[in-house]
């Protein structure tokens, strides 16, 4: 399987250390950062709703996309091996192989969350059947 990893040039790649603010919540910055290596804490308001290390994370996609403020704070948690491109989203219109990377991490969001509205759905349905006796 192809990670957004393997489409990304060296020249982007950068070192940040820990406690870097990468993004932050209620600004419009026009970056987009992947990454390689570390931890980051994805914050909204002063509380951490995520951790993240998986290689391949992005963040600032759906700001860049919609062009619309960020929806958290994003910090690193340790020193990060990142990608970074500050202009993402001339970057993105360039780069077919990013925008296809991006599209797939996406859908496979969007099909989480389908499955667990379907879920919910289905709960409450089942809760409602119990009641209904």
């Amino acid at each position: 399987m192809s990670s957004i990893l393997d489409a990304c040039d060296p020249a982007y790649r950068t070192r940040l250390v820990k406690g870097t603010t990468l993004l932050e919540q209620g600004t419009t910055s026009g970056a987009l950062y992947v990454l390689e290596h570390g931890r980051v804490g994805v914050f909204r308001g002063p509380v951490e709703v995520a951790e993240v290390s998986e290689p391949g994370a992005v963040f600032g996609e759906t700001s860049v996309l919609l062009n619309t403020a960020h929806t958290a704070t994003v910090k690193t948690k340790s020193d990060c091996d990142v990608y970074y491109f500050k202009d993402a989203a001339q970057f993105i219109r360039h780069n077919p192989a990013i925008t296809y990377e991006i599209a797939a991490i996406l859908a496979r969001r969007l099909d989480r969350a389908n499955s667990f509205i379907t879920d919910l759905n289905e709960s409450a349905r089942n809760a409602a059947n119990i009641w209904a006796w």
